[in-house]
C-alpha cells in the first residue's frame, strides 16, 4: 500500500485525496434514526451526507480495503424503495475531489448489498445499481435441501438471474442461535449433522452452477459429516468451480435424473459434470438415464462430451493454491479470466408485473463480485481418483457399462472433470436480438433450460430489454453461454406476469420454430452470415473475453 500523507484538524480526518470523516463519533438518537445527538443529520438523500459517505469510502479504499458490504439497503439508504439515494451515493465524490477522479464506490474490486426480501419483484429496482445477496434463491435452496422439495426446482430457480448477485446457503444472519428458526437450522442446533450436510449440498450446487458469486461462510459447515465421502464436500465443490472458471466453461445444462421425488440433480458444464444426491438412498446412474435427458432435443453430448473424466477429490493447500494429486495430475496454465457479462440494467420491461423498465448505465466491472483466480494465479493441479473410463454418448439408448456403476451416496455429491476430450471444445456467449417496437415485455423462449424450456424462467434470465429504454426498436437478451455446434429451437415471445401471452409467427400459422446451430467462433476477428433472414455476427475470443454471437432476425411477425 502506498504511503499517504494525512493531516488532522479538530473535527476531521483528511487524506491526501480529500476524503473527510468526523472524528467526534456520537451515538445515534434512539428515537430519531435520521439524526445523531449533537451531530449532523444523516438523511441519505442529503447531498452533504452523500459527499461524506463518499469521503469515507475513499478513506477505506486508501487504507487498503478491497470490498464492502452494504447492510439493509431497503430500510436505510433507500428509505424503503427510493433507489435514487443509492444511485446518487454510488456516483458521489469526496469533498474537494478532482474532476477527473472516479467515484470511490467504483474503485472496490468486490462488494455487494443486502436487501432481506425473498421476493424477486422486491429486488427488481435495485439490481441495476449494485450486486445483491440472492435471498430468493436462499429461500428456494433451503426449501429443496432442508424440507425435501424436488431438486428439479433448482433447474430454473426463483432467484436473481438477470443481474450480478451473491448466492449463499448460510450468511452471518442465518447462523444457528443467531437466526432463530429459519433456513437450514429449524432446531437451532449447529452440531446437527444432517442439517449441516444439507447446507453443504446447497453450497455444492452454488459452486457447480455458473452464474452468481458464491458467498461461503463456513462456520459449522467446516465440520465433517459422518460419512467418509462427505468430509471434503465443500472443498471438492470449490475445486470443481475453480477448474470450470479456468476452462471458461460455458453456461450449465441442468436436469433431474430419474429418481424418487426428483432428488438427484445433474449439472453439466462441458468441461465437467456434477451429480448431487439429496435422497436418503444411494443413487446409481446408468447410460440410459443420461440418454433420456436429451429428449427435448438438446444433445447431452455437447455438455458431457466424449473423453476421459476424473473425479475431483478436494483441495489440499489453500495457501499455496496447489492441489495435490493421487494418482494423476491435471494442470491448467494461469490465465486472465474474462469478467462475467456486464448486466446493463435490469432486464424487466413494461407491463410485466406492473413494473416499469429499469435501465441504468451498467455496473463497473471492477465492482462486480466475480469468482476469479486472478491474473497472478499459479498453475493449478487437482486431486483426482482413477478415471471412470473413456466413454462417449451414442445416439442409442442402450446402457453403457461405465455409467452403470457410477453411484452417488445418499446426501452427497460427486464432481468429474474432463481430462482428455476427444474433440476440441469451444463455446459462444449468445445474445438474441428482437427487432420489434412492441411495448410489452419481450423474451426469448426455446427448448433449453436457459431459454425457459419454452416458458419464462422464474429468475427472468431469458427476458429481453429494449436497447433504448421505452422508445427503442430492438430488444436484446443477456449473453447466454452455449457450446459451439449445439442445435437450438427458439422463438421470440411476449409475456405478462402470467407467462407467455403472444408468440412470433414463424412459418404457416406459426407452426414452425426458429432453428439455430451455435456457431463455432473464428480464430480471430469477426464473421457475419445471413441465413433465412437471420444475421449471425460471431466474434473470436480474446485473452480477456469469451467468444460472442449476436442473432438478429430481419423482422418479427407476431401472432
Amino acid at each position: 500500500m502506498n504511503a499517504k500523507t494525512f493531516g488532522l484538524t479538530s473535527s476531521t480526518y483528511a487524506s491526501s485525496t480529500g476524503s473527510q470523516v468526523p472524528t467526534d463519533f456520537i451515538l445515534p438518537n434512539k428515537t430519531n434514526g435520521s439524526a445523531w445527538n449533537f451531530g449532523p443529520p444523516l438523511d441519505p438523500s442529503s447531498p452533504g451526507v452523500q459527499t461524506m459517505i463518499a469521503g469515507y469510502m475513499q478513506l477505506l479504499y486508501d487504507v487498503g480495503v478491497v470490498g464492502i458490504r452494504i447492510d439493509d439497503v431497503g430500510d436505510t439508504i433507500t428509505n424503503n424503495g427510493n433507489i435514487t439515494n443509492l444511485k446518487n451515493i454510488f456516483a458521489a465524490k469526496p469533498q474537494n475531489a478532482a474532476a477527473t477522479s472516479k467515484p470511490p464506490f467504483s474503485l472496490f474490486q468486490m462488494g455487494y448489498a443486502e436487501y432481506w426480501n425473498p421476493q424477486t419483484s422486491a429486488l427488481i429496482p435495485y439490481e441495476g445499481v449494485t450486486p445483491f445477496e440472492d435471498f430468493p434463491l436462499w429461500q428456494q435452496l433451503y426449501q429443496c435441501f432442508a424440507y425435501n422439495n424436488p431438486l428439479s426446482n433448482l433447474i430454473m430457480p426463483n432467484a436473481i438471474g438477470n443481474a450480478p448477485s451473491g448466492k449463499f446457503s448460510v450468511n452471518h444472519d442465518r447462523y444457528p442461535l443467531v437466526s432463530g428458526t429459519e433456513g437450514f437450522y429449524g432446531n437451532k442446533n449447529p452440531n446437527d449433522v444432517f442439517q449441516t450436510t444439507q447446507s453443504q449440498l446447497a453450497i455444492s450446487y452454488l459452486c457447480s452452477a455458473r452464474d452468481g458469486s458464491p458467498l461461503i461462510i463456513r462456520f459449522e459447515d467446516e465440520r465433517d459429516g459422518t460419512a467418509t465421502l462427505n468430509k471434503t464436500l465443500i472443498q471438492r465443490a470449490l475445486a470443481f468451480r475453480t477448474l470450470m472458471e479456468q476452462f471458461r466453461a460455458p453456461h450449465e445444462y441442468m436436469a433431474a435424473m430419474p429418481s424418487n421425488n426428483n432428488n438427484v440433480l445433474l449439472i453439466a458444464r462441458q468441461y465437467g459434470f456434477v451429480i448431487i444426491n439429496n435422497g436418503g438412498n444411494p443413487y446409481t446412474a446408468a447410460q440410459v438415464d443420461f440418454n433420456r435427458l436429451a429428449s427435448n432435443g438438446v444433445p447431452l453430448s455437447y455438455y458431457i462430451p466424449a473423453g476421459t473424466y476424473q473425479e475431483v477429490s478436494g483441495l489440499v493447500s489453500q495457501s499455496s493454491k496447489t492441489l495435490a494429486t493421487t494418482p494423476a495430475t491435471i494442470t491448467t496454465a494461469p490465465m486472465a479470466l474474462p469478467a462475467q457479462p456486464t448486466r446493463q440494467g435490469v432486464y424487466y420491461g413494461q407491463n410485466y408485473n406492473g413494473a416499469t423498465t429499469y435501465q441504468y448505465s451498467g455496473i463497473n466491472s471492477q465492482y462486480q463480485i466475480a469468482w476469479s483466480v486472478g491474473t497472478q494465479a499459479a498453475p493449478k493441479t487437482i486431486t483426482t481418483t482413477p478415471p471412470i473410463s473413456s466413454y462417449a454418448f451414442p445416439s442409442s439408448t442402450a446402457p453403457k457399462s461405465p455409467f452403470d456403476s457410477l453411484a452417488v451416496d445418499a446426501n452427497n455429491a460427486r464432481f468429474f472433470v474432463l481430462t482428455n476430450p476427444s474433440t476440441p471444445q469451444s463455446s459462444c456467449d449468445v445474445t438474441f436480438a428482437c427487432p420489434s417496437t412492441a411495448s410489452q415485455q419481450t423474451a426469448i423462449a426455446g427448448n433449453h433450460p436457459l431459454l425457459g424450456n419454452w416458458g419464462i424462467r422464474p429468475d427472468l434470465l431469458n427476458l429481453m430489454m429494449q436497447v433504448t429504454p421505452t422508445t427503442g426498436t430492438t430488444w436484446n437478451s443477456l449473453p447466454l453461454g452455449f457450446p459451439a455446434g449445439l442445435p437450438i429451437q427458439y422463438k421470440n415471445v411476449q409475456a405478462t406476469s402470467n407467462g407467455i401471452n403472444r408468440w412470433e409467427q414463424v412459418g404457416a400459422n406459426g407452426a414452425t420454430n426458429r432453428s439455430l446451430t451455435v456457431p463455432t467462433p473464428p480464430a480471430s476477428g469477426t464473421t457475419t452470415t445471413t441465413t433465412n433472414g437471420v444475421t449471425i455476427v460471431t466474434t473470436a475470443a480474446t485473452s480477456t473475453a469469451a467468444a460472442t454471437a449476436t442473432i438478429t432476425p430481419s423482422s418479427i411477425t407476431w401472432q
